[in-house]
């Protein structure tokens, strides 16, 4: 077994990160391939290789900002750049390097971003307009191609944002809407299914066992 010697700079830009991974096995990580998503943090190929080469690793991220697709990267993807990656630099590279905090506000990444001895803020992937994690979309949690027998609320768009829905919803987790584009009904969106995707699921079903008494 190969261990691995941490550093500071383990978290650092790419400038000069591939002659430090090769002068020492270092870690980097919370970072993904960046010829899979060109994201900030993510590494390029010549980064990859010279950790392969010095007995370094890369701890793979789950942070929307470096997935392909942000929020919408389905697990198939991830996995898939997880296995082309393990054939360029060998199993024994890899890791998870995620401290992701799933279903968390956004005042919990403003939060994580705040321990830095500057008066300037420092937004990380995202900017000024937009501090926190991408929206889900209605395309992430509905059944996709179902028709369903109704009756619906109404109707919503594969890309209207889930905060929208619940907003014209009231809250109702008993509604159901089909989701329409250009026309044509492309899936069903449940009201449950999308507090399943926002909520920890032993809250959801607390929520639904309370409803249905």
């Amino acid at each position: 077994m190969s261990f691995v010697r941490p550093v500071k700079r383990a978290r650092g830009g790419n400038r000069g990160a591939a002659d430090r991974a090769r002068a020492a096995p270092l870690p980097q990580h919370h970072a993904n391939p960046a010829g899979w998503h060109p994201a900030l943090r993510n590494k390029p190929d010549r980064v990859l290789d010279a950790l392969a080469q010095s007995g370094g690793m890369l701890g793979f991220s789950l942070y929307p900002h470096h997935l392909k697709g942000g929020s919408d990267c389905t697990l198939a993807a991830f996995c898939e750049m997880v296995a082309r990656t393990a054939e360029r630099m060998g199993t024994d590279r890899l890791g998870i390097g995620s401290d992701l905090c799933q279903d968390q506000p956004d005042s919990v990444v403003d939060w994580m971003r705040a321990g830095r001895w500057t008066k300037r803020r420092d937004y990380g992937e995202g900017n000024a307009d937009n501090p926190g994690f991408p929206p889900m979309r209605v395309r992430s949690v509905m059944t996709e191609g179902a028709k369903g027998e109704g009756p619906f609320a109404g109707e919503v768009g594969p890309d209207d944002t889930l905060e929208s829905v619940i907003a014209v919803s009231g809250g109702d987790t008993g509604l159901s809407y089909r989701v329409m584009r250009e026309g044509r009904q492309v899936g069903v969106l449940d009201m449950q299914d999308l507090v399943r995707a926002l909520v920890p699921t032993s809250a959801a079903d607390d929520g639904m066992r309370a409803r249905a008494v």
